[in-house]
């Protein structure tokens, strides 16, 4: 038996980290401006919206799936939203880094900052090995 459609949605958009919730917990020690919090506080909510609307209709299909489901078909459907957020986080952060002074992003962890490098974010969006699908550190429990 499968997780719950909420399982998988969380699973899902959660399986790529957001830097904004990070900066925006940080933004006394970061010394953020009204504006720079403000403007990620509404990044973070249309990417919040948008990883949503992608992993909506996926998570509803995994929970739905019975054991005659295809593999490769359900793969695709992961991939594809998986893909699709990255990219939306690959505009994101261009413009986030645009908003952050030279300082402040050094004051980010490397983690945070790691997420803000579009070249790293394409990495992990073309498969470096950085996450294993339907199992292993992801948790996608696929009808077993």
């Amino acid at each position: 038996r499968g997780e719950s459609e909420d399982s998988y949605r969380s699973i899902g958009a959660n399986g790529i980290s957001n830097p904004m919730t990070t900066i925006l917990r940080s933004q006394d020690s970061l010394r953020l401006t009204s504006a720079q919090a403000d403007s990620i506080a509404s990044m973070n909510r249309r990417y919040t919206y948008r990883t949503d609307s992608l992993w909506t209709p996926v998570a509803r299909r995994f929970a739905a799936l019975d054991s005659t489901y295809r593999m490769g078909v359900e793969y695709d459907r992961y991939l594809q939203a998986r893909h699709d957020q990255v990219d939306f986080m690959i505009a994101v952060v261009n413009a986030l880094r645009d908003l952050l002074t030279p300082a402040q992003r050094r004051k980010l962890p490397q983690s945070v900052n790691n997420m803000l490098d579009p070249q790293y974010l394409r990495a992990m969006r073309n498969g470096s090995g950085m996450y294993v699908p339907f199992g292993g550190s992801v948790g996608f429990n696929m009808g077993g």
